[in-house]
């Protein structure tokens, strides 16, 4: 990654805003008309002299993990 680049992820959307999670936790607002088309909540993206692109490898790690931790707590429950 690039040092000029900015790693966040899609908390939600907002009417024509999106929630965006910087990786220090902080949330900011960006136009959801600057986001690359489709994308949705909990999708990963590099930002770069403002513009957005999409991480796909790192939001299918992310959902991976998401899907494991869920298991995990469900076969807890059993």
């Amino acid at each position: 990654m690039d040092k000029s680049q900015e790693r966040l992820i899609i908390d939600r959307f907002e009417g024509d805003d999106a929630l965006l999670e910087e990786e220090s936790g902080a949330m900011r607002r960006a136009p959801r008309t600057c986001l690359p088309p489709g994308a949705r909540e909990g999708d990963c993206l590099l930002e770069q002299d403002g513009h957005f692109s999409q991480d796909p490898k790192r939001t299918l790690q992310r959902r991976e993990q998401a899907a494991k931790r869920l298991e995990k707590l469900l076969k807890k429950r059993k």
